[in-house]
This record gives C-alpha cells, structure tokens and sequence, in this order.
C-alpha cells in the first residue's frame, strides 16, 4: 500500500488542488481495473487528507512518461 498525503494548507491556498483531490478521490473510489491503482480509504486529520493507495511498484507515472518519451 501507498498513502498520498495532501496538506490542507495546500488545498485551502489553492481551489484548483481542492477540486483536483475531491475528483481523484471520488473518480478512485468508482475504478475498478487491473491497470488502474486502486484507492482503499480516505482519513483526514486536522492538518491533512490521506488517501490510501495501491502501491504501484514501477513508481509515478509522470516520471516514467518523461524517462520514455522526453529526452
């Protein structure tokens, strides 16, 4: 398992970031699909949200597309 921690000062400075982990929140919750992580739970504590992943053992997605493709 992964957990992404998001800090509430991030989500409370910037809308964009509140709506972007609302969506991935909820878009996790509804996936289902053996090439998508999954999301198990979601805590919030008072200075952060956690949403508990699926760990994806190749590591982030963005740095695979940069290593494969931008050169």
């Amino acid at each position: 398992m992964a957990v992404k921690i998001v800090p509430k000062k991030d989500v409370l400075l910037r809308e964009y970031v509140k709506r972007s982990v609302r969506r991935e929140a909820m878009l996790l919750q509804k996936l289902d699909h053996p090439n998508i992580v999954r999301m198990y739970e979601v805590m919030e504590t008072e200075n952060s949200y956690y949403l508990v992943l699926e760990f994806a053992e190749t590591g982030e997605f963005i740095k695979y597309l940069s290593e494969k493709y931008v050169r």
